[in-house]
């Protein structure tokens, strides 16, 4: 009985399976041939003109010898040189040309293609890429500075998403990336320059507060605002100068920027900056600046009490209604601090025929200083208050106080 052996007919190619076709040729098992008995997956032919070059090399060298060894001829060698010593060391030099070429142009392919890969999923909003967008940021976070360039690029962008993903991964990789983004603040762009605002306040590095200073007087109202910001964040007092003059910008978003990031500043430095924008004309800065005063706790607290007394008449109701709302906002800070100092000075307001607006913030504080006095206090008041605005928020007042018992 002759002997089988097996022979390959076909090779297939497809770029969404690749597979091999294996078959039998000969012997008892000449029924199998063409059959398909295993898919296994290859690698993509690499795209290079030098490892075209070097594949239409091997394979025509490959035919030649195989027709040798067909009529009994053997291989030719690789160089006509018919020294074997020498022979030996131009095939070494050919494998050591072949391993470092391929290994070059695949590690630069593989890793743009795998950064471009991870950039997809990151900054995807589809549904079936949710469980893969915070694998694919840390992974792109472990790059570190061989990601920056290839991120910087993407800052061209108009979707509010990608922009989250690149302040959100350039932040977390650090100052490294500071240079780089810093750069995109001369940009023509202006989303560009706002998105470098941001992500320069995300990476808190001191370093870009020289860079970001003299864009502060950019034409553009949003530059300026995105200035302001990213100085807060990153909060160095180097900046409170700065930040002070924006603080009374003639447009009303920077200003509110501003004083967000004053209240990360030197308390000494910025009180004064921050009562005055308590009256502002725009609500938003009204409201930032009174959240800024609380953030500095107990520290503002005889600030405070010094503007509410000097602003304050308790025996007059002729209050302009600039004053009305700045007062009434720099009492709701002493119940945001909860200095329990302060509870005679609310009582004392409260039990007044100042403007209800007043009144219903002194209760409201009085509440969130709570205390059973307090709470006593405010029942009292509730029982003969004709206000309704007072009487609801004294009622929420003294719910307040209970708790805190």
């Amino acid at each position: 009985m002759g002997s089988s052996y097996y022979s390959i007919r076909s090779v297939g190619y497809d770029h969404n399976y690749p597979f091999e076709r294996v078959g039998f040729t000969e012997g008892k098992d000449r029924a199998c041939y063409g059959q398909s008995i295993k898919h296994t997956p290859i690698s993509p032919p690499v795209k290079s003109a030098q490892s075209r070059r070097i594949i239409s090399l091997t394979s025509s060298m490959h035919r030649e010898n195989s027709a040798n060894l067909k009529v009994g001829r053997a291989p030719i060698p690789i160089s006509r040189d018919r020294n074997p010593t020498r022979n030996l060391y131009s095939l070494v030099l050919l494998l050591i040309t072949l391993l470092i070429s391929t290994t070059q142009i695949s590690t630069a392919e593989v890793s743009r293609s795998t950064l471009d890969s991870l950039w997809i999923r990151a900054s995807s909003g589809m549904i079936r890429h949710q469980d893969e967008v915070k694998p694919s940021k840390e992974a792109l976070v472990e790059y570190g500075e061989e990601a920056v360039e290839f991120l910087v690029e993407k800052m061209d962008t108009r979707s509010a998403r990608e922009m989250h993903t690149l302040v959100d991964i350039l932040g977390k990789i650090g100052s490294v990336a500071t240079d780089e983004v810093c750069e995109q603040l001369n940009s023509d762009d202006p989303y560009r320059v706002r998105l470098a605002c941001r992500t320069l306040g995300r990476i808190e590095d001191s370093s870009a507060v020289e860079c970001l200073l003299p864009h502060a007087d950019d034409t553009l109202y949003t530059v300026r605002s995105g200035v302001a910001s990213a100085l807060g964040e990153i909060a160095h007092r180097s900046a409170t100068e700065t930040l002070l003059r924006l603080a009374q910008d003639e447009d009303y978003i920077v200003r509110k920027s501003a004083t967000v990031s004053l209240g990360k500043m030197p308390f000494e430095s910025v009180y004064q900056r921050l009562m005055a924008n308590l009256s502002d004309d725009y609500y938003g800065v009204r409201y930032t600046a009174a959240a800024s005063l609380a953030g500095y706790e107990k520290k503002a607290v005889p600030a405070i009490k010094g503007y509410i007394t000097e602003n304050l008449n308790i025996n007059s109701t002729d209050l302009p209604q600039n004053r009305i709302f700045s007062v009434a906002l720099a009492i709701d800070c002493l119940g945001k601090i909860s200095d329990k100092k302060s509870s005679k000075m609310l009582k004392k307001i409260i039990d007044s025929d100042n403007d209800g607006i007043i009144r219903a913030y002194a209760a409201r504080s009085l509440g969130e200083i709570g205390g059973k006095s307090n709470r006593k206090f405010l029942v009292k008041m509730e029982n003969r208050e004709t206000d309704p605005f007072v009487s609801q928020l004294l009622a929420d007042a003294i719910v307040s106080a209970s708790k805190k018992e």
